[in-house]
């Protein structure tokens, strides 16, 4: 059969005659000269760059040859609470795979994984054509100012190329920028009936007076322009780009339309950091290609995140979760997303532009800016705090202030010391869901019939934190004081040291109540799980889910080389998915066996709160689980790619709400408790995480700050 189809056609000489592959064409000439230091500063300014992305995102991305890693999650608002100026790609949040689709481990089953594209308008599905043939293969989605050229100029029937600007005129209002996307999308329909088959959206030509409409907005609004048109299949979209720099923002221009991304601005700024302070080895040249190398390895684990193998399945499939834009702009531009609506509407976005380019001189050319920067002096683009904690910048949850009445409260155990602290932690500015709610007033009752205190403390557990990440005295330290009052704690995914099993302190057990089995099964024995009074399998993680934790090599001493069954000073990365786990069925299987292996110990699945949480509970609930934990994206982190601290996963609020209301419509409560963590901090976020359903609540940062940990997030 596959012989007789083969043979149908002479599809190899349709691909020899007909397919062109970018990297065997001759490389346009392009002159990468680096811009004067005073340009690219003010270039940078007009297309949103802040002194965080160039210092703690693009020269680690040099430094070190991998996209930066961070640590303690995200304690920043959400952009829609934000007050300060957040790029437009922060209303976007990465979806991910768990249970039922699992995702791809990206380091271990790469030969899976492809990010190979094609430019060029697509033949209809029902026929078979020597024209079928003829696209632009591109090896990557991610260009070079260079292949750009390349391609603009390649002018074969087919691959006419046509550059729309996108940009408004800020004089003209608000207003302007809707009339500037009607505009961009009348223009993209007209190129297809002129037979144009490249449209290049491009906002190159930015400057102070007319400054860039956010590509995001640009190229979801043409590429959904075209499809109610019915006329997509027919042109391709590529991005030219100054407002696009790490790996979160091309994958929403892919994830929204665009089929390739020539970042300009963030490859400018690579080549001026080259030869500075610590990377004075690197030519431009090299640091273009190691930008390019960690950028492409980036949306590899986007795209194993949501458990898709192939770039092609990504551009415009719109894998993303919408938070905080307003209805009618969802409608218009992302309308293929699941969304959380908000108030963000097309006059507020033109509004923070004008109100950002305001202060920026005219850009003429690439000529000098006068004033300051003529003085020779090195300037700061602004800081707006949103990685690090910085004063008059973005809120942090745990902020210094947070921090040193939290430690005072534990150490003192005073009651006045405890309300200075959550008076701190009720006044914030809104940083989390919760902050918006507020209780409704009810007939008070007399405290003798509130549940006792120490029914209470038992519904409390301190999160999975392992045994890597945490000293071994930390560890101890946390698990003697959560016995000592009746709570639990979790092991993490790293074991135990089988030596504390038997171990005391004042005549409490050193030993952790909940043991962890995680995707690398680090520390896993028959001992380790007969130990434990729960069993948790960890499915995701609130700071980095679909993605498995990860221990650099100073981390691995020989004790906790030991334990996890492994050599000594070697990066220990777990797989993001549980390599036995590929169906609810398989979870059910595997809850079984820690069941056999452990029969008195109540088995649990961790879940991270996303859309669809609701239904993936059912499944827990249906596969004999005992318990089901709900995880925030706010939770901690010992060590993360910054990307996904900042952009994956959402609030706990909203997944134990869903989780919740789909158990009780499947009557499947009652066969489950339900637990919930991520940020937890004072008696008010329990009582809210209770009212939306939970009954066990978990704490894990603020576990580490009352032990002493300031947070200089270096883990």
């Amino acid at each position: 059969i596959k012989s007789a189809l083969a043979r149908r056609h002479p599809y190899k000489h349709w691909l020899t005659t007909h397919l062109e592959r970018l990297h065997e064409l001759p490389c346009a000439p392009f002159a990468d000269t680096p811009l004067e230091a005073d340009t690219l500063f003010e270039r940078q300014q007009l297309y949103g760059f802040t002194h965080e992305d160039i210092e703690l995102v693009l020269r680690p991305i040099l430094t070190e040859n991998r996209e930066p890693v961070w640590s303690m999650g995200d304690d920043t608002p959400p952009a829609a609470y934000s007050r300060q100026s957040r790029a437009f790609a922060d209303y976007f949040r990465q979806r991910f795979a768990q249970v039922t689709n699992p995702p791809i481990d990206p380091l271990r089953e790469q030969i899976v994984m492809s990010l190979d594209c094609y430019l060029g308008p697509r033949q209809s599905l029902l026929t078979e054509t020597p024209l079928h043939a003829s696209l632009l293969h591109l090896e990557s989605p991610v260009l070079t100012e260079a292949q750009l050229e390349t391609v603009r100029t390649l002018n074969k029937h087919g691959f006419l190329a046509r550059t729309l600007h996108t940009t408004f005129e800020s004089a003209a209002g608000p207003g302007a920028l809707e009339q500037a996307l009607n505009s961009l999308d009348a223009q993209a329909a007209r190129a297809v009936d002129d037979g144009i088959g490249l449209l290049i959206l491009s906002d190159r030509e930015a400057s102070a007076t007319a400054p860039p409409i956010p590509m995001l907005l640009a190229v979801a609004s043409v590429h959904r322009a075209l499809i109610r048109g019915g006329l997509r299949t027919r042109i391709s979209l590529v991005c030219e780009t100054g407002s696009a720099w790490d790996v979160h923002q091309v994958a929403l221009l892919l994830g929204y339309g665009a089929e390739a991304v020539v970042p300009f601005m963030a490859l400018a700024s690579v080549r001026a950091l080259a030869g500075e302070r610590r990377l004075e080895h690197l030519s431009r040249e090299e640091a273009i290609e190691i930008y390019m190398h960690v950028i492409e390895h980036g949306l590899r684990k986007v795209m194993a995140r949501m458990g898709i193998s192939t770039m092609r399945n990504i551009i415009g499939a719109g894998q993303f979760e919408v938070v905080g834009l307003a209805p009618e702009l969802v409608e218009r531009c992302f309308a293929s997303s699941p969304a959380h609506f908000g108030t963000l509407t097309l006059p507020i976005i033109a509004e923070h532009i004008i109100e950002r380019v305001s202060h920026l001189p005219e850009l003429a050319g690439g000529s000098r800016v006068e004033g300051e920067a003529a003085t020779g002096r090195r300037r700061r683009l602004t800081d707006i705090g949103r990685i690090r904690f910085r004063r008059d910048a973005e809120y942090h949850a745990y902020n210094p202030l947070i921090i040193r009445a939290l430690q005072k409260a534990a150490q003192s155990g005073s009651e006045e010391d405890y309300e200075q602290f959550t008076h701190l932690v009720y006044q914030r500015p809104t940083t989390a869901l919760r902050d918006t709610l507020t209780f409704a007033p009810r007939m008070p009752i007399p405290v003798e019939q509130v549940e006792p205190l120490e029914d209470i403390r038992a519904r409390f557990v301190v999160s999975a934190m392992s045994l890597g990440a945490l000293s071994p005295e930390t560890h101890k330290a946390i698990a003697v004081a959560m016995n000592s009052i009746g709570g639990r704690n979790n092991t993490g995914e790293g074991g135990e040291d089988p030596d504390w099993y038997a171990e005391t302190v004042n005549g409490i057990p050193v030993s952790s109540k909940i043991k962890q089995v995680a995707s690398a099964r680090f520390g896993v024995t028959t001992e380790y799980l007969v130990r434990a009074e729960e069993l948790e399998i960890k499915m995701a993680q609130g700071s980095k889910p679909g993605e498995g934790g990860q221990l650099p090599p100073s981390k691995v001493t020989p004790f906790i080389a030991k334990l996890r069954h492994t050599a000594p000073n070697v990066s220990l990365i777990s797989p993001p998915p549980h390599h036995d786990i590929y169906s609810i069925e398989d979870l059910a299987q595997l809850i079984y066996d820690l069941h056999q292996v452990n029969p008195r110990a109540r088995v649990g699945v961790k879940l991270v709160s996303t859309i669809g949480v609701g239904t993936i509970a059912a499944g827990v609930a249906k596969a004999h689980a005992d318990y089901v934990l709900i995880s925030g994206y706010d939770g901690g982190t010992g060590a993360s790619p910054l990307q996904s601290i900042k952009h994956a996963g959402m609030s706990w609020e909203s997944g134990l709400a869903e989780a919740q209301q789909v158990l009780m419509r499947n009557g499947l409560r009652g066969r489950v408790k339900v637990r919930v963590d991520g940020g937890l901090k004072t008696g008010r976020d329990v009582i809210v995480a209770a009212l939306l359903g939970a009954e066990e609540f978990g704490f894990g940062t603020a576990a580490l700050v009352s032990l002493g940990c300031d947070m200089a997030r270096q883990c």
